[in-house]
């Protein structure tokens, strides 16, 4: 059994040093990362139970140094005002995850739900290799803890069975086979990929989807309808969504509906009704009192 180590005046006077003078944390001492390892946590550990004065004053200046690099941490992405691919991270393209905090650009978010990349040859061995062991769908495609490993997303997974016939009676017979619904579903439901559906998916994909279904449905009906009359052409629908979201909810404040309107007893119910809401509150309550 080896003796236990202890730290020289010299190799103290060594981390005083690099802990004051160069904001290293007790990680930097103890491994290799900013430069040769000074010392192990063990033998820091006892310099500070024999050394008590030195150990206050170290340990003070780590915790100041600790709270310093957490605050830089993470500080690279914070400051950075656009993607990889020139899109401004902030205003209505930035979008802030509730939970992880990430920063994701919507530009490129509604570009790979249209149009995924296609799976390269060593993502479909791995996926072909998960299937035959057989893994399910959310072990090598989701996200999570269930997920054993995350070969591929959902969008490309989807492209890979559009386009790979092989690939995609593998899956049924696989995967889906232990689902019997979705596969009656899939076989019942012909889907014919149109240039026109594939072009309004790509369009509607880039409405965000938490919006109201009424209410994403009627500004997808505004985005077309500016194409087809000429004042809007398809590659500026990323950047003028929020445009006509605002309008929508703009025109419905203007007709006393949706949202954000202010409801009178006296206005109608629907646009195109004579019904009003009075009337409805009337029938609902005195209709249902027994004679």
């Amino acid at each position: 059994m080896s003796p236990l180590r202890y730290l020289t005046d010299a190799e103290a006077d060594a981390i005083l040093h690099a802990v004051k003078d160069n904001g290293y944390t007790v990680r930097d001492l103890t491994t290799n990362i900013k430069g040769p390892k000074l010392t192990s946590r063990e033998a820091l550990e006892r310099r500070f139970a024999s050394h008590l004065d030195w150990a206050v004053t170290v340990k003070a200046l780590l915790k100041q140094n600790a709270e310093a690099a957490e605050k830089r941490r993470g500080s690279a992405k914070r400051n950075q005002t656009h993607c990889k691919f020139g899109h401004p991270l902030f205003g209505p393209n930035l979008l802030v995850e509730s939970k992880t905090k990430f920063r994701r650009c919507r530009i490129c978010m509604a570009r790979r739900a249209a149009a995924p990349r296609p799976a390269t040859e060593d993502q479909i061995r791995r996926v072909t290799e998960a299937i035959h062991a057989g893994q399910r769908a959310y072990q090598f495609s989701g996200s999570g803890k269930r997920a054993l490993e995350r070969i591929l997303g959902q969008n490309k997974l989807l492209l890979l069975r559009q386009t790979n016939p092989e690939f995609d009676q593998l899956y049924r017979s696989k995967v889906l086979i232990r689902r019997p619904w979705i596969l009656q579903r899939t076989q019942s439901t012909q889907i014919v990929l149109t240039p026109e559906r594939i072009e309004f998916n790509q369009i509607a994909n880039l409405v965000p989807r938490y919006l109201p279904h009424d209410v994403r449905d009627d500004v997808i009906q505004m985005i077309f309808l500016a194409i087809a009359e000429g004042s809007l052409q398809r590659d500026q629908v990323p950047a003028r969504v929020r445009q006509f979201i605002g309008a929508h909810y703009k025109d419905a404040r203007l007709h006393s509906v949706g949202k954000y309107g202010l409801r009178s007893l006296n206005a109608p119910i629907y646009g195109d009704s004579n019904l009003t809401l009075a009337d409805k509150v009337n029938r609902v309550i005195w209709d249902e009192v027994p004679l």
